[in-house]
């Protein structure tokens, strides 16, 4: 193999630089692709794909992970293709490529690399290989989803629900199922699941509430808060992603957003829940769409209506967000549309939720990319653009 590389970069064919060899001209890569006889081309991308994975086994290859991915999916793309058998460090390679994919926000590729490990788990993969399976099915149902692929990502949803051990492996399929039937306009349905998921969570959350329990959970809320400066808020201390109460608030930050939608009237104890969870231990990036949709609720409650409050709260979510670099539409959605406008410039808000959509776009979260987007005409459209 070596020798025939010598020989071709001799004759021109080939340019050695260090370890490497490039093709001297796209024109011969062409005609060196196209020697290959048709009907064996798809087997010889395998191969090819194939050896490289085996000889790179173990490096950190960066960008050349993809190379390999793609040659390997080439080849069996196929239709006379055969199934490969099953190889549990392939599977395992195309799990790290799909997730370097998703990273990028590459939805579609992170889904062909992820439908393409399914091929080489064996058929028992969930009693030998069950972390594995975890990762590609939870990975699996992202991506679908992202890609409106919706029959994809349901199929994986029940996989791990049937599969899964514990509440804990559950937790991400479950966090896609909510998405999911929020955007096939299952609202109510959609609630139920955040209210099994935060019960199975230790979490008691009343069927209703009425309008004085809400007040005073307001009030006592609203008191706490205001005993502390804004750098005390700020200097609260982070919450450890590997704490129980860190997939609480992952799963109130969704119910919120579903309640406002199916059951409005339960945002006031839904938030306050975040909020004291959050100031009693700890905060997360999952704290701030808490910190946002409270906010938003002190604006528009008319027993407790605070705006210079609520803008304060809103302002330090915020600066959460930045700390936290989180690009999350659902913080442009809700702040800007429903706090900040009332003291900040209708214009200056109305690019701000524009900017929620672009990034609802980038990260797969179509239906609130929409949202920023319808409500970013209402604002504009008030603000007189």
């Amino acid at each position: 193999f070596q020798a025939g590389l010598d020989d071709a970069n001799e004759e021109r064919l080939l340019e050695k630089s260090s370890l490497e060899y490039r093709f001297a001209h796209d024109r011969v890569r062409e005609a060196s692709h196209n020697i290959i006889p048709v009907d064996i081309r798809a087997q010889f991308h395998f191969d090819l794909g194939i050896l490289l994975f085996s000889t790179t086994r173990g490096q950190e290859l960066g960008e050349d992970a993809f190379a390999i991915a793609d040659l390997i999916n080439r080849g069996m793309q196929s239709p006379s293709s055969k199934l490969p058998a099953p190889n549990e460090d392939i599977a395992d390679f195309f799990v790290l490529v799909a997730t370097k994919a998703l990273e990028r926000a590459d939805h579609v590729a992170g889904l062909s690399y992820l439908k393409l490990t399914r091929l080489f788990l064996p058929q028992d993969h969930w009693l030998n290989h069950y972390y594995l399976s975890i990762r590609l099915f939870c990975l699996l149902a992202n991506a679908a989803y992202s890609c409106g692929r919706l029959d994809d990502a349901n199929d994986a949803i029940q996989n791990v629900l049937k599969e899964g051990q514990s509440i804990e492996d559950k937790l991400d399929v479950y966090y896609v199922l909510v998405t999911l039937l929020m955007s096939s306009k299952r609202a109510e349905d959609a609630y139920s699941v955040c209210h099994e998921v935060l019960s199975q969570l230790d979490e008691n959350i009343p069927a209703s509430c009425d309008a004085q329990e809400l007040a005073a959970l307001l009030r006592k809320t609203n008191n706490v808060l205001n005993t502390m400066s804004d750098s005390e808020l700020l200097g609260m201390k982070n919450m450890d992603s590997s704490d129980r109460l860190y997939s609480v608030l992952r799963f109130y930050s969704i119910m919120v957003v579903v309640a406002f939608f199916s059951k409005p009237q339960m945002m006031p104890f839904l938030t306050s829940r975040i909020v004291q969870i959050s100031i009693a231990h700890g905060v997360c990036k999952h704290s701030v769409r808490g910190f946002v949709q409270y906010a938003a609720v002190l604006c528009s409650c008319k027993a407790m209506k605070d705006i210079p409050g609520a803008c304060r709260i809103g302002r330090m979510a915020m600066a959460f967000a930045k700390q936290f670099n989180l690009s999350d539409p659902h913080i442009y959605y809700g702040y800007f549309g429903f706090v900040a406008c009332h003291t900040e410039p209708l214009q200056a808000c109305a690019d701000m939720i524009r900017q929620g959509f672009i990034i609802g776009m980038q990260v797969g979260d179509i239906s609130t990319a929409f949202f920023n987007a319808i409500q970013h005409i209402r604002t504009a459209l008030i603000g007189g653009e």
